[in-house]
């Protein structure tokens, strides 16, 4: 899909077509780190189930194992609710300030690194492209209803 040309000035097709990859590249990362997490949560709620409280330490297992699952259906969630829709399709809009916006606010960074730390950094790496096409200047908030 070829990407949309923005009315910035300092527009450059490679580099917003490295801020796309970068970004794909943190939608997938985000979706696998939360799926291997939901993974080890499931392992870890079997292991309590069949041999924990056998061996003592069962409620630390169970609360480990809610933990991961909670940050990985988070993760995953995230991914789908806020990379894919207000970053990944504002690029193929054009509307690179508006992901931009998006990629640096403070929460989409922290779930990304509590994700996991390769899309923690891969956001980032997104984020410093889509600076290049923005000037670092953010969409202005919209105005008080």
């Amino acid at each position: 899909m070829p990407l949309a040309k923005s009315k910035s000035l300092m527009y450059n097709p490679q580099v917003a077509k490295e801020a796309r990859d970068f970004m794909n590249y943190t939608y997938i990362a985000m979706i696998v780190c939360g799926a291997l997490m939901v993974l080890g949560a499931l392992s870890s709620l079997l292991t309590v189930m069949s041999w924990g409280f056998f061996m003592g330490f069962g409620l630390m297992s169970m609360i480990w194992g809610l933990l991961l699952a909670a940050v990985g259906i988070f993760g995953v969630y995230t991914a789908l609710n806020t990379i894919k829709p207000k970053i990944l399709d504002k690029i193929d809009q054009g509307k690179y300030q508006e992901a931009y916006a998006v990629s640096s606010s403070g929460m989409t960074l922290v779930v990304a690194f509590i994700t996991g730390i390769i899309p923690g950094i891969l956001l980032i790496l997104g984020n410093q492209k889509l600076t290049l096409i923005t000037g670092g200047a953010a969409a202005p908030p919209p105005p008080p209803a």
